[in-house]
């Protein structure tokens, strides 16, 4: 308890604007997001069955005096994005379970010094780049790799085999909890070697033989990076970085582009068999979470969130399993949309509130 009250005190003693970025950053990634349109499940009307239990499972991982440095060691194998997602969900179950002030704050800063063990850059993405690289790692990266040059017809296949992915995951891990699997990191900026407007965008999707939570999963590859050097693109992404945004053309601004399975390297043919592939599982996991009966809907959501966040408990030499009393907390219990997640996300003073963990948030 006495690293969790220095760390506090480091917090509250220092400058603060991180907080404010995260929420301001948070409240700009909602945009009109309307959660009633979340499929299999509202995340959120999940957790509120269980938050305090939650918490106090993940407690463990705070008191922990190895978590953040065994995170240092896992950084490039660990995706900041999935856990910058848990951050935020975190930030409105402490106000659910009514945790006081110093808990929220000493939580949130966990995380924080989480993400930066693992993001080189900016890690709320707040001007839009998330470049979880330095430079110099990145250009490491690239003169690895055997670019092929663009053309329309590679532009189409790979955004075919990105859709792909980003519904497979979806299925594999429901609507906001696909962060888990799928992160666009980028734009970097590579102008001096490519001709100038050039950027590097990498799309990541990991974790896609996920046994840990669908026992039966089959699969060609557990990773895949799409490698893609765009002119006069614009690409942008928010704090969940499995968006992605385009102010410019990304098919016919395709300059270069390579596509990396675990660590090998794919021939175009080999790509649209993949295409192939995961466009058919996508369409097959999808159809068996949204078809589970809703008592084990609720417990795989609680298996997949837990899932998320394992990263952390490894870090801490901890099991990452969901407790009993976290699958107990949900056993039985409808949903119920409650009337503060049923307030508009563009309303930003009424969101601010309930994820400040500054301010206090009454729930009813």
């Amino acid at each position: 308890m006495r690293v969790l009250q220095i760390r506090f005190m480091n917090l509250i003693s220092s400058d603060e604007s991180w907080l404010d970025v995260f929420v301001e950053r948070t409240l700009d990634t909602f945009g009109e997001m309307d959660f009633h349109t979340l499929q299999p499940f509202v995340n959120l009307e999940l957790e509120a069955l269980y938050a305090g239990e939650f918490l106090e499972n993940l407690w463990r991982v705070v008191e922990s005096p190895s978590a953040l440095r065994e995170l240092r060691k896992m950084r490039g194998r660990v995706s900041p994005g999935q856990l910058s997602d848990q951050m935020l969900f975190a930030a409105i179950n402490l106000k659910m379970a009514g945790w006081p002030k110093e808990k929220r704050l000493m939580l949130l800063d966990f995380f924080y010094q989480a993400l930066k063990a693992l993001h080189a850059g900016d890690v709320f993405v707040s001007t839009g780049r998330n470049c979880v690289l330095e430079d110099a790692e990145m250009r490491r990266v690239l003169a690895s790799l055997s670019l092929s040059r663009g053309s329309l017809q590679s532009a189409r296949t790979l955004g075919k085999l990105y859709n792909a992915l980003y519904h497979l995951a979806n299925g594999f891990y429901s609507d906001m909890y696909m962060g888990i699997c799928i992160q666009n990191y980028g734009a970097y900026g590579v102008s001096d070697l490519f001709g100038q407007g050039r950027e590097l965008v990498i799309k990541n999707a990991f974790n896609l033989r996920p046994a840990e939570v669908w026992p039966q999963v089959q699969g060609p590859f557990g990773e895949i990076k799409v490698y893609c050097v765009y002119k006069n693109a614009g690409f942008t992404t928010d704090l969940f970085s499995c968006h992605s945004q385009y102010s410019g053309d990304p098919l016919n601004g395709l300059e270069f582009w390579a596509v990396e399975a675990d660590g090998r390297q794919l021939d175009f043919k080999e790509v649209e068999k993949i295409v192939e592939f995961y466009s058919r599982q996508s369409v097959e996991y999808w159809r068996k979470i949204a078809s589970l009966p809703f008592e084990e809907l609720k417990q795989k959501g609680v298996l997949i969130r837990q899932f998320a966040i394992k990263p952390l408990f490894d870090a801490a030499g901890l099991g990452w399993l969901p407790t009993e009393k976290m699958l107990g907390a949900v056993r039985n219990k409808p949903f119920k949309m409650p009337v503060w997640l049923s307030v508009p996300t563009s309303n930003r003073e009424h969101w601010r509130k309930i994820i400040d963990p500054r301010l206090d948030f009454a729930f009813e």
